[in-house]
């Protein structure tokens, strides 16, 4: 028999597997999942499981998918986008504060690589 912790005469019990997060412990109708503890790109199945406290015969439950969308990487270059230098000065170009948005704030993504392509655009005509 189903008996999870009872809320006004209603239990309610999530399962499912996520690490550092005890879905069995959450027993109540809304599960909550803090920020960065799922992983994106990867797929999650969930399972909500309720019941009428006292009876066997008012249980049910529902399976739910949850798809983790990766983010784009967030791009910042020093200086912005368009940056104008004289003939004789050297060019820095800097995309250090570049970062992937879907790891916690502060934490080094030791997969992010950095290419600089050079392309030769028309002058623009003076206003």
């Amino acid at each position: 028999m189903f008996s999870p912790p009872s809320y006004g005469g209603k239990g309610y019990i999530w399962l499912g597997s996520v690490e550092s997060v005890s879905l069995a412990s959450q027993a109540r109708h809304v599960l909550y999942i803090p920020p960065y503890t799922l992983v994106a790109g990867k797929k999650y199945t969930f399972r909500f499981k309720g019941a009428m406290r006292n009876s066997t015969m008012l249980a049910n439950s529902a399976m739910v998918n949850v798809h983790v969308l990766p983010t784009p990487l967030v791009v910042k270059v020093q200086g912005g986008f368009a940056q104008s230098f004289a003939l004789n000065a050297s060019v820095v170009l800097n995309a250090s504060a570049s970062y992937d948005p879907d790891l916690a704030p502060g934490t080094a993504d030791p997969n992010i690589t950095y290419a600089w392509n050079c392309k030769a655009c028309a002058p623009r005509a003076a206003a």
